[in-house]
């Protein structure tokens, strides 16, 4: 009974797993949404229950199916919550923070599912949700009041495992978002808190969850110290009536003050920033101070007074518990303490009681009245009595001064002040109504005069007169009446010139507006007929269409297609002679003369105006050649596409500048610095001026443009960018040499504005020119490499276009330009959206994987050859141990002569120094960081021969190894010259000379690509031991490279859990093809967590400065990039579906081109 209790509680417990098996994820992750969609599904209604403003919305995912395996869906969530969201770990679903929106229906829409159909038809449905709070949502209620300053506290009612916390905040627009902190550290200026600012806290959601919403676990609402009202940042004195009231004296005009809520703690000085003040009116009476009802205002950061006047500031603040009081009172008052306003007439009807000569006891609300003076009369207010005295009668808030024959009256009203008195001067006039006559409504109008003008009503009854008559007058009367007869005539005599001149100016207007125009495009039309035919070939097709010629293999040069390629063996693996050399015929003058140490060519025979040279960046020990050649080849302008980036994975110093900024020698040429040059429309430029002169000859001037702010592999916002980089180093070249340089090889911006500029120099000087793609191959017939992707290509044609039109060369006569404008726009966007992919640990990858096409493939490709090619004089230097070993008995160590080894960065065995030949071993080291306080080791290595088993024992116990990768297949390590087995468990002796070797025995992976085995080595003079792992990778086919990424990405994951801080050593036949393809897989992988600046060509050439050669073949280094995007496919996947599978094409596809060529 037992028994069959427990196998049912069993079943009842796996069933809802058996469910979710074979029905897919749809009953179990979303119980709201019915098996069968149909167009009325959707929107879902969801209502909950929460007081939260902010909640989770979960939305099917990158691999959710919904009743089939046929079925797929796009999240398609607005682009500013792609950076907010949170997906599990199968990608079947993502969670979405969304805000309460009480003045419109939350209605959110997730993206569309597609549902396959049996006859491969598919049917797409909009996923919606309408979202319901039921009741208004009080966040402020619930939210914990936590003192914060910059670090965000963790609260413990969501759990102990912080890595689950996803953590949310709001900007000052109220926008959402996703806090992804170090140490829990605020620095950015939205996440830093504020008074009331809100931080939400979610737990990550679990693989299973039906949940379809989701409230936040916690919400935590900031406080901080009680803050300080300060207006202008500073303390004003104390009334000396009234101890609460603070005296600001100013002039009464519109000024400005600024007021701050002042937090006393030093860590957040702006914590009450932007937080809304009550400013009230106070009345400033005999016995205290009163509030004026119906004076409320909320201020933010600064009010203007207009008046004098008293106010009150206050300001509720929030605590750990309810929220305080501060408040301060300021008096806005005149400059010195007895103030006397200036005299204001008042004009009044002596038979109307409403006006009268007066005071008012309330006339002003920063004082309270004193006394009133007529004459030499002065009555305090506490006279009265009764209502009377002497002539003065009190009146309500009134004090009116009686019986009063005179016709001008002055009277002072005396108030006292916070700081003193004031006094209001008035001086009341008595006054008649005039009658003016009727409006144009027929309403009597009458004005107020002064009793004392007794003549006004006269002559104003004579001007009536005066106006009626002239009214009856003509033009000419009136004009005659006016200036004169002889004026007059030239009046109407002025008026026919100027009709005239403007007749004249119309037809001139005419003539440029509309004639002139004509003429002029007819002109340009005649002048450049191909640049017209360039504009209606782009506009008979669609922008992305035409991009494609860019990346077309016919445009690639003659010499490289019709090379006759020849196979070589060389360490172990076939690669092809080298195509490098067939533009030595290129090469500037003096190559030789500078001891071939730095590669430029001349681009000869295209541009009709100037000469270009296109040229490697000097490293810090060429910069004497590099200077060399600028004076040899007469260079007058040198363009430096120098703009390191903070988060650059290359090693060059990001101070290191060639060039000086005194004077300075380099070799025989000594530079003088001249003056730096500026330019207002090229920020983007620092421009420098030198000379240059040697022992003989005659100084040379040079100007270097250095373009900052263009990163390589990006395109520039705007097409500006390059124009007005191209107009302001124009006039500088005239007819003279031009050198284009970039820090390493040329790269894409070399080549962008070269072509810019070849092209544009090229049509307009040849008619027959009309094809932008054939000047771009003419260039490529002079050095090797220049690909370009296709919006590479497709920045270059926008450029031109806008160039040509600003330049007159092209008027868009077929009304093309807007459509033009909007599509390059268009197809750009598809490459920007990658840039505001926010998820932090492979931001750079992703931004790198939106380039490629076949173009920039082929780019990469092109400099892989390139990358640190060394010249044998150089290189016999560099590796000058290894050649002498070639010449002695000792040359059995080394497996294939024509692999070089470094001195640098090279291992020792014994204790021998790098000096010593003795002490030679074939490999060398490389180490770097990859993280705080994380050190990366590794040696790569020959793998042994049996005369060098020893050394490699050695090696192990002097490094203190702790693990060893083998890449060696099964067969190879049969044939003693590819490695000698010295870890096989076959081996009978494993022991050499020094050391003895114990292989306890391992396992096979269970994808059967690799062994792990556990050796023992143990030093025989001290009997000291090293324990140390080595997997070895089976699969590995010799000439070629592994088939199954994912088996290998199963080997490498293995091999990094196994090694810490510790040395890691990699072993192949040559210690270089298999081996420097692994050691860059590891550090293209390092260099991307460590979120710096993705290029797999710096990757390349950091590994090859450590070890010569390392990565042998395009198909090692393609299969390395193909390795990155089998590793983080998930997450590209979760970007885009499809860019996975198309960039294996693009490598197969460049692959095959590649063996058909060697195969010709």
């Amino acid at each position: 009974m037992l028994l069959d209790l427990y196998q049912f509680t069993t079943f009842w417990l796996l069933f809802p797993i058996f469910t979710y098996c074979e029905e897919g994820i749809h009953k179990t992750l979303y119980p709201s949404v019915p098996l069968k969609i149909t167009e009325s599904t959707f929107p879902i209604d969801i209502k909950f229950e929460s007081k939260s403003d902010v909640i989770f919305v979960k939305c099917p995912f990158a691999t959710y199916k919904h009743s089939k395996d046929k079925d797929s869906f796009d999240l398609r969530p607005p682009s500013e919550l792609k950076k907010l969201l949170v997906y599990n770990q199968n990608m079947t679903f993502a969670w979405i923070p969304l805000t309460y929106k009480a003045s419109e229906v939350n209605l959110f829409t997730c993206g569309y599912l597609y549902i396959g159909l049996d006859n491969s038809s598919v049917l797409q449905y909009s996923w919606k949700f309408k979202l319901t709070w039921q009741s208004e949502p009080k966040p402020l209620e619930i939210a914990k009041p936590e003192r914060m300053s910059k670090i965000l506290p963790m609260p413990d009612i969501c759990g102990d495992n912080r890595d689950k916390i996803i953590r949310y905040t709001k900007n000052n627009q109220g926008k959402m978002k996703k806090l992804d902190l170090d140490y829990y550290k605020l620095i950015e200026a939205d996440e830093i808190p504020r008074a009331n600012k809100l931080y939400y806290y979610f737990v990550a959601p679990r693989e299973n969850s039906t949940l379809e919403t989701e409230a936040p676990c916690a919400i935590i609402r900031a406080v901080n110290d009680r803050p300080e009202i300060k207006i202008n940042g500073q303390e004003y004195p104390l009334s000396p009536k009234n101890d609460k009231i603070h005296v600001v004296k100013f002039n009464r005009e519109s000024e400005i003050f600024n007021i701050k809520l002042e937090s006393t703690n030093p860590d957040v000085r702006d914590f009450y920033e932007d937080e809304k003040i009550l400013m009230k009116e106070i009345r400033f009476t005999e016995t205290g101070i009163k509030d004026i009802s119906n004076s409320d205002k909320m201020i933010i950061n600064h009010f203007t007074p207009y008046q004098f006047k008293i106010l009150k500031f206050s300001y509720n603040y929030p605590t750990l518990g309810n929220d305080k009081l501060i408040e301060k009172i300021y008096y806005f008052g005149p400059q010195v303490d007895d103030y006397s306003f200036p005299n204001k007439d008042i004009l009044y009807l002596a038979n109307e009681t409403t006006i009268q000569p007066n005071c008012s006891i309330n006339g002003i609300t920063y004082g309270y009245f004193d006394s009133i003076t007529f004459g030499k009369v002065t009555v305090k207010l506490n006279d009265f009595n009764g209502n009377r005295k002497e002539n003065f009668e009190r009146s309500g808030d009134y004090i009116i001064l009686k019986n009063i024959e005179n016709i001008i009256t002055p009277l002072s009203c005396h108030y006292i002040t916070p700081t003193g008195n004031v006094t209001l001067l008035q001086t009341f006039i008595k006054g008649k109504k005039v009658f003016m006559g009727k409006n144009e409504k027929g309403e009597e109008e009458y004005k107020l005069i002064p009793v004392s003008d007794g003549s006004e009503y006269e002559k104003i009854l004579a001007e009536q007169d005066k106006k009626i008559a002239a009214m009856k007058k003509s033009f000419f009367e009136k004009l005659k009446d006016n200036i004169g007869a002889g004026g007059a005539y030239g009046i109407i005599i002025g008026i026919i010139l100027i009709i005239f001149f403007i007749i004249t100016i119309a037809a001139i207007l005419c003539y440029i507006k509309l004639i002139r125009p004509i003429i002029i495009k007819k002109k340009i039309i005649k002048t450049y007929p191909n640049i017209f035919e360039l504009w209606e070939q782009i506009s008979k097709q669609d922008l992305e269409t035409y991009s494609e010629n860019g990346i077309k293999k016919e445009y690639i040069s003659d010499g490289v297609q019709n090379f006759e390629y020849k196979k070589i063996e060389e360490g172990g693996e076939e690669i092809f002679s080298d195509t490098i050399s067939l533009f030595n015929k290129n090469l500037v003058n003096c190559f030789k003369d500078i001891n071939e140490e730095i590669t430029a060519y001349c681009i000869n025979n295209i541009s009709p105006e100037r000469k270009y040279i296109i040229s490697d960046g000097p490293t810090k020990e060429k910069i004497n050649y590099f200077w060399e050649l600028l004076y040899r080849e007469n260079v007058k302008v040198v363009i430096a596409f120098i703009d390191q980036q903070n988060n650059d994975i290359s090693i060059d110093d990001k101070n290191f500048n060639y060039w000086p900024k005194k004077k300075e020698k380099y070799g025989n040429v000594s530079v003088q610095f001249i003056k730096n040059l500026s330019v207002d429309e090229a920020t983007h430029l620092s421009i420098t001026k030198f000379e240059m002169t040697v022992n003989v000859g005659k100084p040379k001037e040079l100007t270097l443009f250095q373009v900052n702010n263009w990163n390589e592999h990006e395109i520039p916002r705007s097409d500006l960018y390059l124009t007005k980089l191209y107009d302001v180093i124009s006039p500088y070249t005239g007819g003279s040499k031009i050198l284009i340089h970039s820090p390493h090889q040329p790269d894409n911006r070399v080549y962008i504005f070269m072509y810019f500029s070849c092209i544009f120099e090229v049509m307009k000087k040849d008619i027959n020119s009309t094809n932008p793609m054939i000047i771009i191959k003419n260039i490529r017939e002079n050095f090797y490499g220049g690909s370009i992707s296709a919006i590479e290509y497709t920045f270059i044609i926008k450029s031109l276009i806008s160039y040509f039109m600003e330049k007159q060369m092209l008027i868009d006569l077929i009304n093309h330009g807007l459509s033009f404008t909007e599509q390059y726009n268009n197809y750009k966007y598809k490459f920007d959206i990658y840039e505001s992919y926010e998820d932090s640990p492979i931001k750079t990858f992703i931004k790198f994987v939106g380039l490629i096409d076949y173009g920039k493939l082929r780019y990469f490709y092109e400099r892989f050859i390139k990358t640190q090619i060394i010249n044998e004089k150089v290189l016999n230097k560099k590796c000058s141990r290894f050649y002498s070993i070639l010449k002695t008995e000792k040359k059995n160590k080394i497996r294939y002569p024509e692999i070089p080894c470094f001195d640098r960065n090279s291992l020792n065995i014994g204790e021998k120094d790098s000096t010593n030949v003795e002490g030679f071993i074939h490999a060398n080291e490389m180490i770097y960081k990859y993280g705080e306080e994380k050190e990366r080791k590794i040696i790569m290595c020959q793998a042994p021969l049996k005369e060098t088993v020893d050394d490699t024992y050695d090696i192990i116990f002097k490094y203190q190894i702790e693990v060893i990768a083998v890449l060696i297949n099964e067969n190879e390590l049969k044939k003693v010259n590819k490695c000698y087995p010295y870890f096989s468990l076959n081996l009978k002796d494993n022991n050499s000379k020094n050391y003895s070797l114990t292989n306890k025995g391992g396992q096979l992976d269970k994808n059967k690509c690799y062994y792990e085995y556990d050796c023992i080595l143990t030093q025989l003079s001290t009997n000291k031991t090293k324990s140390f792992k080595l997997i070895h990778y089976i699969n590995w086919p010799n000439k070629n490279v592994p088939s199954d990424k994912k088996s290998f990405n199963g080997f490498y994951k293995r091999l990094i859990e196994l090694n810490k801080n510790d040395y890691l050593m990699i072993q192949c036949s040559s210690g270089v093809g298999r081996t420097g393809t692994l050691a860059l897989i590891i550090y293209m992988i390092d260099m991307i967590k460590l979120k710096k600046s993705f290029d797999p060509i710096k990757c390349l050439d950091y590994v090859r400065q450590h070890r010569y050669k390392a990565v042998q073949t395009s198909n090692q280094f393609f299969f390395a990039l193909s390795f990155l995007y089998e590793h983080f496919k998930n997450r590209i996947v979760a970007v885009n579906t499809e860019i996975y599978d198309k960039f294996m094409k693009l490598v197969q596809t460049l692959l095959e081109e590649e063996k058909k060529t060697l195969n010709q």
